[in-house]
């Protein structure tokens, strides 16, 4: 009987296994085509819903001074959506501690949390009214990181998914798979993101060089910042009229 038992509990793994593998393929698969971020984005969470046994998905980007969160796509949150989409959650200094989200970016390992309320308890007003917001029983918070030069890595966003039934919590293998995921979505943004600015070079090169000379364009390209002034000058000018018979 035992042996029978444990080739069902062998079995199981393997179907987890597959499905886990199976996942990660259609993820890497909806950002192989993407070139528009948000696109990018909604096909990933859409891929964690139906391939895993998650009730929603939420992807929150960090801000340009990475101070903030601010929500980007979210799937499964039914009449919520709304209401989710525009969280605005803020990311405490190094020190605080109010600091749950901003822990999981700082170390750059996912999170796994099970919501009772011990859990509840231990957090800061903040954070605790966010948590109740979202009404999660379990959850995995995964930071979502760009590669970039040397050993350091960009903390782009951080990528949410929940369970609501208190009968079936996450587990480990949950905040590895989606850590997994995670670390591809990252790459897959900072490419869409690499794409745009090469697209808008070219576009802005391909511009200039219609009306200036080409020794004009290489020195803007140079150095932009000295050579563009956009609005909020005043200069003196002579115009000349001229008669062409």
């Amino acid at each position: 009987r035992s042996q029978i038992d444990e080739l069902h509990a062998l079995l199981e793994r393997n179907d987890r296994r597959v499905q886990e593998l199976q996942a990660i393929a259609g993820v890497v698969e909806a950002t192989s085509d993407k070139r528009e971020e948000q696109a990018l984005i909604q096909s990933v969470l859409t891929e964690l819903r139906s391939k895993l046994d998650y009730d929603r998905a939420l992807l929150l980007l960090v801000s340009q001074d990475g101070t903030r969160l601010g929500s980007a796509c979210s799937a499964g949150f039914g009449d919520d959506r709304v209401v989710v989409e525009q969280l605005d959650v803020s990311v405490q200094p190094e020190g605080s501690d109010d600091r749950l989200f901003g822990n999981i970016l700082s170390d750059g390992a996912p999170m796994l949390a099970n919501v009772d309320q011990d859990f509840i308890d231990g957090l800061l007003p903040g954070n605790r009214e966010l948590i109740q917001m979202l009404g999660s029983t379990s959850f995995v918070a995964a930071p979502v990181l760009a590669p970039t030069l040397g050993d350091e890595q960009e903390a782009l966003a951080l990528l949410v998914v929940d369970r609501t039934r208190e009968t079936s919590p996450l587990s480990l293998r949950d905040r590895d798979l989606v850590g997994s995921v995670a670390s591809t979505l990252g790459t897959a943004i900072s490419n869409v993101r690499h794409f745009r600015r090469v697209q808008d070079e070219l576009l802005i090169n391909q511009k200039f060089r219609q009306y200036l000379a080409p020794q004009a364009v290489e020195a803007i390209r140079a150095d932009p910042t000295a050579r563009l002034r956009l609005g909020g000058e005043s200069r003196q000018v002579a115009i000349m009229l001229t008669d062409i018979a």
